[in-house]
């Protein structure tokens, strides 16, 4: 009887905070994926043209800082599949052990 009640409220407390993803449908808004990296490498080619020798250490800060997150996501945009090392001799070792 214990464990009936004890599977029970498991699943109640699965159920209950299961979170599942939701994206809303802009059809207006859609802006394809080679437009969005058509944007970002436009506007890197702005920052390669710009004069930085005139501009503040606090300029130049936020233009490496923009720079970093535009190749970032340039990365996210590209939509690969990223292992590291350690999860693929984990991942091999658990086909060893299958086998």
């Amino acid at each position: 009887m214990k464990t009936k009640l004890c599977y029970t409220s498991l699943l109640l407390f699965v159920t209950t905070f299961m979170v599942l993803p939701v994206q809303a449908n802009h059809k207006d808004k859609q802006v394809t994926h080679a437009q969005q990296a058509a944007s970002m490498l436009q506007r890197l080619e702005v920052i390669k043209q710009m004069d930085v020798q005139s501009m503040s250490a606090e300029q130049k800060t936020g233009l490496k800082e923009e720079v970093q997150t535009i190749h970032k996501n340039l990365k996210t945009l590209d939509g690969g599949i990223y292992l590291s090392v350690g999860a693929i001799i984990i991942i091999l070792l658990i086909i060893l052990i299958i086998l």
